[in-house]
């Protein structure tokens, strides 16, 4: 999936008018940071279920802590907005 997908992404930047593709904005970074959040509030639990989880991620939500980095974490924060406009579809051949 990943050897079809991020040619397609770098032609559709170059498209837009981006001079280059930095490849490092493309990855799974923000997502581990919010995993990491979760593990540091569940504590000694490694295993959380899906309620824990749950209330894990509204808490980070509702007092904003994904905004603080994490002092352990070996990802560097993210401070690129999210773009939640649909992806425009494929033309069926």
């Amino acid at each position: 999936m990943t050897c079809q997908s991020v040619p397609e992404i770098v032609r559709i930047v170059l498209a837009a008018g981006a001079p280059f593709v930095l490849m490092s904005h493309i990855n799974q970074d923000p997502l581990e940071q919010l995993f990491g959040h979760c593990r540091y509030k569940g504590g000694s639990n490694n295993n959380p279920n899906v309620a824990e989880a749950s209330h894990a991620i509204n808490s980070i939500r509702t007092v904003s802590t994904q905004a603080v980095s994490s002092a352990r974490g070996n990802t560097a924060p993210c401070e690129h907005t999210l773009d939640t406009a649909p992806v425009p579809k494929r033309k069926k051949c």
